[in-house]
């Protein structure tokens, strides 16, 4: 295991009319960067993110030593208790001037974040459903212990905030939602003790799932995650329950940023019955600190690319029991695959095991117990040559292996395809103790009840072992040598220290032993031509195959015949004979010559016309006695007589020819990018040189490229005399664009192979990776904080190969550009609670002073230019003197000022907000602020003669009579402010909301037919359609009669469709509200 240093951070949270000073605390491991939050929040407060504690590209560590694991520190750091806080306020602000009273509920219905919020804040929900997708505006710590998310198929987009569960004990659940955009602490995330969080049926993708240091995390149903920064989960414990599935899947390339990193001394990961956990990554899959323990009873597969699978420090456990099955593959080339130092690994009977390796420490280490329990499956490979199977860590450990069917071993080195080093029969049981991880390692104290296991079996030098199912122990094969009339002895080979049995024709006729050295010679009475004479070995409960052989005439002849492979050109085939055979009958592509002369020496030659065979052509010999009878016929291999060698040069990507030179008889070339033939053809010149074209584009860097030098004759036949890999030399630029300080991307544009980036700053290597687009742009994750006026800066563009190697292309150095920025106010309105307006360039805080006072600072400021910053509503009185100052705040808290401007305040305002109108009520209600006290009622854009209204503790009543709105009308209110002498000022105008109602029921639909039809019931006037859950068309014909038609063409609903239509009330293309749904049966 790798022990590197891996960098902390430190983040400030800061929410409006409050300053909090953050002290930093020296890092733990185990600890991540936590915005302090116990104190309460306003919901309507600005809240700024803490700075992610690592960047997307990872620090290169160069630490190698295997040692034990220290309390290094981890790429999270916790900060210090929240100091007191720092208050700038011209009066305080209680919960009953800044919320509304809300009607205590257990469950609640959201579509925006503004109703999430709500609902998150409110201690009596417990059940929150969102009926659309929702984009999170801040971080929230919801109030009450208990919260759940039901997604109902829509999206959260976390937007990089977070939502975090404050109180110990506290549970959450998300279900059936998909989660995008999260940060590095996840939605429901807690540092609080005991904290339990579901995730059920869940699709995430971010920077980190979820982060529970003190906590448990429950997946159940479907989960997935993709993360690109760091952990997928970082916890105390998780739990995938029975049945439940899990994807995980994670691009960091540091070792410890694993998808599963527990973290509390006593973690726990329990994989439940049918389960099944997935995990791919470059970092190590699983990571645990002291005393932790895995439980599995389901299906886990684990792959790391780069890395370990499994390692889990000191005392800690892992269990698989019966049912469950394991596959670890891990890429390291130096680390094991899965290691509990000095802890436990139990296989018990009924589970299947299986691990893989690359390193050249053992596949599996432990520093207590390893135990394979009769009755359970395994399988171990260390593919490095130098590698074993087994190892110990940071103490000696016992191994136990118990396996029914046997063992078998394959020593270090040997290909795992070729067959076993070593068999050993079953029911086999060993025990023994082993000491080190390398190859070297002291094993001592063998006990087996299989003789040769432990007189053979050495831990060091084993490269792969399986048993269980996997072992396949079957006895040596059985021979038996060639018998005549005349024989009395049977001869051949077989399993050392075997039982030999001998039949004729199925009836016993001899028995022995075969020896030490596989041999058996056994006597048998004579027996008659044509008599099939068999021999099959016993040992133990093992037989071997049986082995046959034919009695022969011992008058009549017998021999053998071998030939020579033929070089074409030569005028004689030659080779060996045995035996009887006095002449041979050659066949070339069927055609046959007798002839040969047979020497005495046991050699023979045939003569053949010199150019009469060719490559390609089927050529067998048949051995014939004196009497013409066949005796034995061969094949005979034909070679070519053509020579030459292809050396092309290195090529260049996006250039349009191979070149190269050439040798002997080669007049021809064919290329293979990947595996796949391309093109052929080339132009090879007398001096020895060749060039050959290739479209450029057709290759690119990190293919595999082939060509094949051939030659071809005027018939157009080819013959292959040599094949090359061609070396592919990369080219590429980067250029960066001017960086922002303050800002957290680097981005520009490259060309060629660039494909990835190293960072310089001040000549220090900080930080490799970045995201480079198809379009030829890119942009590089930089800490905010990182990059300072006056560093020297420089980006290197590097491609990288599958492998990890890096080939740097280019090297550039990035400008700096200054900070700037300007603050336009609008006017604020006495009595409401924001200050807007727009700003430009590098502002991103404000600071709010009211009378040459500064009373608060924060403030949101948007990507489209706009800000908003929160005021309390009773805060800023006529005749005040406002102003706000526009900053630039970097990520450690440095802040510049950058504009200053004055706030407007603006006379008598106030807003409405109207409750929708039932058609047939007698009132509208509602709620209004500010200077509201009368209202007038606009119907399709006529005012009428409709005044008045009650304006009470900032709800209204507005009289309206029955049957006077009709259904399709579009309604409007005026929100007034009037005087006592009747005077009128129009503060503000809503639209009434109908509540409208319908529903549609559709004819099914015959494939082909240009329309959809049906009826219809209430204001449905509008319609649209889905195919497959795609938005496909929209319009319809909606008849008086309550009858309808929509037009889909006679091609655009397939077999096998899912087609649904959605009826709508619509008056205008932003005014629509859908009514009903059907999903259409399809004939």
């Amino acid at each position: 295991m790798k022990k590197g240093v891996i960098l902390g951070a430190t983040s400030i949270l800061l929410a409006s009319q409050i300053v909090t000073t953050i002290m930093p605390l020296a890092a733990k491991a185990e600890e991540k960067l936590v915005p302090n939050t116990e104190e309460s929040v306003q919901s309507n407060a600005q809240v700024e993110l803490p700075v992610p504690a690592l960047p997307d590209q990872q620090i290169e560590s160069t630490t190698e030593e295997k040692q034990e694991e220290a309390s290094t520190p981890d790429t999270k750091e916790e900060t210090a208790p929240e100091a007191e806080a720092k208050v700038e306020t011209r009066a305080s602000v209680t919960a009953e001037q800044t919320s509304e009273a809300v009607t205590a509920t257990s469950e609640a219905t959201v579509s925006t974040w503004a109703q999430l919020q709500t609902a998150l804040m409110d201690n009596n929900v417990t059940d929150i459903s969102l009926a659309a997708d929702i984009t999170l505006g801040a971080t929230t710590i919801p109030r009450g212990l208990n919260k759940t998310i039901h997604g109902n198929g829509h999206t959260i987009n976390a937007n990089f905030k977070q939502i975090k569960l404050g109180t110990a004990g506290a549970v959450g659940k998300m279900e059936n939602v998909k989660l995008t955009n999260t940060d590095i602490y996840g939605l429901f995330w807690s540092d609080a003790r005991n904290v339990t969080v579901t995730y059920k049926d869940v699709d995430h993708s971010g920077r980190q799932m979820i982060y529970l240091p003190y906590g448990e995390l429950i997946l159940d149903g479907k989960v997935s995650s993709y993360v690109t920064v760091e952990e997928i989960f970082q916890g105390n414990k998780m739990t995938v329950l029975p049945g439940a599935t899990v994807d995980f899947e994670s691009t960091p390339a540091s070792r410890t940023l694993s998808p599963v990193r527990l973290m509390s001394t006593d973690s726990r990961l329990t994989v439940g019955k049918d389960a099944h956990l997935n995990i791919v990554s470059n970092a190590a899959n699983i990571w645990g600190p002291a005393n932790s323990s895995l439980v599995n009873n389901g299906h886990m597969n684990l792959e790391s690319k780069r890395n370990q699978a499994i390692n889990l420090s000191t005392g800690s456990t892992m269990q698989f029991n019966t049912g469950s099955t394991f596959k670890a593959i891990s890429g390291d080339t130096v680390e094991e695959a899965v290691e509990a130092t000095s802890g436990s690994i139990i296989v018990n009977s009924g589970a299947t095991f299986e691990v893989e390796s690359n390193g050249t420490q053992g596949s599996i280490i432990t520093g207590n117990q390893l135990v394979f329990a009769n009755g359970s499956s395994f399988s171990i490979t260390n593919h490095n040559r130098s590698g074993a199977v087994f190892g110990s860590y940071a103490k000696p450990t016992n191994v136990t292996i118990e396996s029914a069917e046997g063992v078998q071993t394959w020593n270090r080195g040997v290909l795992i395809s070729q067959q076993p080093s070593f068999n050993y029969s079953g029911p086999l049981s060993a025990n023994f103790n082993i000491d080190g991880y390398l190859s070297g390692v002291t094993q001592t104290g063998l006990t087996s009840n299989n003789a040769s296991f432990q007189n053979t079996f050495r831990t060091g030098n084993t490269g792969k072992i399986v048993g269980g199912s996997f072992a396949k122990v079957e006895i040596g094969s059985t021979t038996i040598d060639e018998l005549t009339t005349e024989s009395t002895t049977v001869t051949g080979t077989g399993e050392p220290n075997a039982r030999v049995e001998i039949k004729a024709n199925g009836t016993v006729i001899g028995s022995g032993t075969i020896n030490s050295e596989g041999k058996y010679s056994v006597a048998i009475p004579k027996q008659a031509a044509n008599t099939v004479v068999t021999a099959q070995a016993t040992l133990q409960n093992l037989t071997s195959n049986v082995a046959s052989t034919t009695v022969r005439d011992a008058t009549a002849t017998a021999g053998t015949i071998t030939p020579n492979a033929h070089t074409v050109g030569d005028s004689h085939i030659t080779g060996e004979y045995t035996g009887d055979v006095t002449s041979a009958r050659l066949f070339v592509n069927g055609v046959s010559t007798r002839g040969g002369t047979f020497n005495a020496d046991g050699t023979f030659s045939f003569f053949v016309t010199p150019g009469s065979i060719k490559v390609g052509d089927k050529v067998e010999i048949v051995a014939l006695d004196k009497n013409g009878r066949e005796l034995d016929r061969k094949n005979i291999d034909v070679i070519s007589n053509l020579s030459g060698n292809i050396m092309p040069s290195s090529y260049t990507t996006g250039s349009s020819t191979i070149t190269g030179e050439f040798t002997g008889n080669i007049n021809f070339a064919r290329l293979f990018v990947n595996g796949k033939h391309v093109s052929w053809g080339g132009t090879f010149n007398p001096d020895g040189t060749f060039s050959y074209y290739v479209t450029p584009g057709t290759i690119k860097a990190g293919d595999t490229v082939r060509i094949q030098g051939l030659h071809r004759d005027a018939a157009g036949n080819t013959e292959i005399l040599d094949e090359q890999q061609v070396q592919i030399a990369m080219q590429g630029s980067i250029t960066p664009d001017t960086y922002t300080l303050g800002t957290s991307n680097i981005t520009g544009k490259f060309t060629g192979d660039v494909n990835f980036a190293r960072l310089f700053v001040n000549g220090q290597h900080v930080s490799w990776g970045g995201t480079f687009n198809p379009d030829g742009t890119f942009s590089y994750f930089v800490n905010p904080s990182l990059i300072k006026s006056g560093d020297t800066v420089r980006i290197q563009g590097l491609h990288r190969d599958a492998a990890g190697n890096t080939e740097i292309l280019d090297d550039k150095t990035v400008q700096i550009a200054g900070l700037k920025g300007t603050l336009t106010p609008s006017a604020y309105t006495l009595g409401t609670s924001n200050i807007t307006g727009k700003f430009t360039g590098d502002i991103n805080f404000g600071r709010l002073f009211i009378n040459d006072q500064p009373v608060s600072w924060g403030g949101t400021f948007n990507p489209d230019g706009t800000f908003s910053f929160y005021v309390n509503s009773s805060l800023i009185k006529s005749g005040d003197k406002v102003e706000i100052q526009g900053l630039h705040r970097t990520a450690n808290g440095d802040t510049e000022i950058l504009a200053k401007e004055k706030v407007e305040i603006a006379g008598f305002a106030g807003t409405i907000a109207p409750n929708a109108y039932t058609p047939g009520s007698s009132a509208i209600t509602g709620s209004y602020t500010g200077d509201v006290n009368f209202a007038r009622l606009v119907i399709n854009g006529v005012p009428t003669d409709r005044w008045g209204g009650t304006f009470t503790n900032g709800t209204f009543s507005f009289f309206v009579t029955p049957g006077f709105i009709k259904s399709g009308d579009k309604v409007e209110i005026q929100a007034m402010h009037r005087t006592s002498t009747g005077d009128t000022k129009i503060l503000d105008t809503k639209v009434v909301k109908i509540n409208l109602q319908g529903t549609v029921s559709a004819d099914p639909y015959t494939l082909g037919q240009a329309t959809i039809t049906g009826t219809f019931t209430g204001d449905v006037n509008f319609g649209r359609l889905y195919i497959n859950g795609e938005h496909a068309l929209w319009g319809g014909t909606f008849n008086p009669d309550g009858t309808f038609s929509f037009y889909v063409g006679r091609d655009l609903i397939k077999a096998g469709d899912v087609v649904k239509l959605e009826v709508i009330h619509r008056v205008s293309a932003s005014d629509l509200t859908v009514l009903d749904s059907q999903e259409i049966e399809i004939k």
